[in-house]
C-alpha cells in the first residue's frame, strides 16, 4: 500500500492543475491477474486518491466473464467508490 501511494503521489505531481481538475482515467490490466487482486487495486485507488480518479477501466479477457462468477460488482459500489 505504501509503495502504491508513493507511486501515485509521484504520478499526480506531473500534470498541471488544469489537467488534474478533469480527473484521471486509470486502466487496470487484469489479464494475467486473479480477480481478487484486481478488486484490491481498485479499492486501493479509492482509498489513496478518490478525488482525483473519475474513471477506472478493468481489462480482462472475454473468457473470464464466461467462466467466473464474482460476488463483487463494481457498479453496485459506484457511489461509494466515487468513480465509474
Amino acid at each position: 500500500m505504501e509503495e502504491l501511494s508513493a507511486t501515485l503521489d509521484y504520478l499526480l505531481s506531473i500534470p498541471s492543475d488544469k489537467c488534474k481538475a478533469r480527473g484521471f482515467t486509470v486502466i487496470v490490466d487484469g489479464r494475467r491477474s486473479q480477480w481478487n487482486i484486481v478488486k484490491t487495486v481498485v479499492l486501493m485507488l479509492q482509498n489513496v486518491i478518490p478525488a482525483e480518479v473519475s474513471l477506472v477501466c478493468v481489462v480482462k479477457p472475454d473468457e473470464f466473464w464466461d467462466k467466473k462468477v464474482t460476488h463483487f460488482c463494481f457498479w453496485k459500489e459506484k457511489d461509494r467508490l466515487g468513480f465509474e
